[in-house]
């Protein structure tokens, strides 16, 4: 796996001039389970072989251990395809949205599943919000991440899309951060 970051759009010119990096580790939720129907604990980290040097495009971002309230407008900047049906669409620009914080409970009885707190649920409208190609992009909040793309049924067509929640995960994340600083090898995030 190679990482790059910085780029707002993703053609042949752009990635020439791109900063490439490549991970060392990766470590997901000891929890975690692609194949459940509600994808819980959808988090991780990865371990980079060298510090990213930041600049203009490329910057850090504080973890938000606060839970996002019900109706706040989260941000959502990624790459994934802008059309599903009746024939996809990939995009070579990110693409930035602003979609709504729904309660846990409009959001399970939407989708006739229980989703639980570890989950942010958020919707804007029919043909908006996360398609292919968006899992794991930023969901922030006054610039702080609260969250990660997860998972949405399948693209934008009037259901809740499904967002791992920072603030959930907050501690085992520091924790885990803190043992890898030490030097320390962890399997999974608690």
């Amino acid at each position: 796996m190679i990482m790059t970051g910085g780029n707002q759009e993703l053609t042949a010119e752009s990635l020439k001039k791109a900063k490439f990096h490549e991970p060392t580790d990766l470590i997901t939720h000891c929890a975690y389970d692609a194949s459940s129907a509600t994808m819980d604990h959808d988090v991780g980290l990865i371990r980079m072989s060298k510090n990213i040097k930041f600049n203009r495009y490329t910057q850090p971002i504080a973890l938000d251990p606060k839970t996002v309230p019900v109706g706040a407008k989260l941000l959502i900047v990624g790459f994934g395809f802008i059309k599903y049906k009746p024939k996809p669409v990939i995009t070579t620009e990110m693409h930035m949205l602003h979609m709504k914080r729904i309660s846990q409970k409009t959001c399970s009885k939407a989708m006739q599943l229980n989703i639980r707190s570890n989950i942010i649920c958020v919707y804007r409208t029919v043909n908006r919000g996360i398609c292919h190609g968006d899992s794991g992009s930023p969901f922030t909040l006054k610039r702080k991440l609260v969250g990660l793309a997860s998972w949405g049924l399948p693209c934008a067509e009037g259901y809740p899309d499904m967002v791992a929640s920072i603030a959930y995960h907050y501690n085992g994340i520091i924790k885990t951060m803190r043992k890898y600083n030490k030097k320390h090898s962890t399997k999974c995030i608690p």
